[in-house]
């Protein structure tokens, strides 16, 4: 009876390691990150959040501003015709101007072949409303929506585009941010896993065989 169980413990291992590789790092390795995700819950948070969007605009800034400040200074500017050096502006690639820490909704009108634009002031709060996106919108949903109900998630050989780009995420009528991403090396990189699950599956194959050799042995 003892040998029996030796057996099918031989048949266990063998069948687990030849079907390695869809338990073992199923997702399939690689460089190791991390991200860190908090709910925002008061200004300060909002403005840190604004502050690294890519949804947003500082200024002063790497931009010269040369639109979006007489705006905010005289209550809109306009201009005839089409404005070609403010496409960026008028085709919406950016939600909120932040200008001297002060949070704006930009918008633009066209009438009678001529554009205004304006920005319209707003609070630290309305302002992350608008620059969010929502969780379905990034490439990695489901990963995700782990960071936000458990407070950071961890993938091998993959990232998560939406929190590169510091993008706010909007989840069921709440935001949050990233506050912390880390990168490090995992054994699994540079082909190793594979190897691992060639050596693994043919151990179990190895194991397989002689469970079918000693049960033939037993039957005999």
């Amino acid at each position: 009876m003892r040998r029996k169980h030796w057996i099918l413990i031989f048949l266990f291992a063998g069948t687990i390691l030849v079907l390695n590789p869809f338990y073992l790092y199923s997702d399939g390795g690689g460089h190791e990150t991390t991200y860190q995700v908090e709910q925002i819950e008061n200004d300060e948070m909002a403005s840190h959040a604004l502050s690294n969007s890519d949804q947003v605009v500082m200024c002063p800034g790497i931009r010269l501003c040369a639109a979006e400040e007489p705006a905010a200074e005289n209550g809109g500017v306009e201009y005839d015709g089409h404005v070609d050096q403010f496409d960026e502006w008028t085709t919406g690639w950016y939600a909120i101007v932040v200008i001297d820490g002060q949070p704006y909704l930009p918008e633009d009108e066209y009438q009678n072949e001529t554009v205004r634009l304006t920005l319209t002031e707003v609070d630290e709060m309305e302002a992350v409303e608008h620059a969010a996106k929502p969780v379905e919108e990034s490439e990695r949903p489901t990963d995700v929506r782990t960071a936000i109900e458990t407070g950071s998630v961890t993938l091998y050989g993959d990232r998560i585009d939406m929190l590169e780009r510091n993008e706010i995420i909007e989840h069921d009528g709440e935001y949050f941010m990233l506050t912390g991403s880390a990168g490090s090396s995992h054994w699994t990189e540079d082909g190793i896993l594979g190897f691992t699950r060639a050596i693994l599956s043919l151990l179990g194959i190895g194991l397989l065989v002689y469970y079918g050799w000693v049960l033939r042995k037993v039957n005999e």
